[in-house]
């Protein structure tokens, strides 16, 4: 999948307010990773997609969490804020057929982890920093 067909998918699952925050963050990450020595084609691919799935259904991501063999589910049924992540990179890995590092990318950019790889920290900075963000 290229960084045009994520881009693609994320316009088709999102609302105007939230595809202009996904290219906000496109645009953050291949900055940063330009600056980082990171694949640009990778991280705007990730990027597309790292909120591709947030305005699905609840109990459809949490159903897609709870198959997948990717992660413990009981880590996050009790933050439904943060299953799009969770389920964006099972989607990513298991449906999109993307490499481990870019489904992982999209599944920790809200909550990080110990370990992160260049552009798993990449696409979660880019989501912070992305020029429509308002907060402090």
């Amino acid at each position: 999948m290229t960084s045009n067909e994520a881009r693609s998918f994320a316009r088709e699952n999102q609302s105007d307010e939230r595809f202009n925050h996904t290219e906000g963050v496109a645009r953050a990450a291949a900055m940063l990773a330009e600056l980082y020595g990171e694949d640009v084609e990778r991280a705007k691919r990730a990027a597309f997609l790292h909120d591709a799935l947030k305005e699905w259904d609840k109990g459809d991501l949490l159903q897609m969490i709870r198959r997948s063999d990717i992660i413990d589910s009981k880590t996050v049924e009790d933050c439904p804020k943060i299953y799009h992540a969770f389920a964006g990179g099972v989607y990513a890995k298991e449906t999109l057929g993307l490499d481990d590092e870019t489904a992982n990318a999209i599944m920790y950019h809200t909550t990080g982890r110990y370990g992160m790889s260049r552009l798993e920290k990449i696409v979660m900075l880019a989501d912070y920093i992305s020029e429509e963000r308002d907060f402090k």
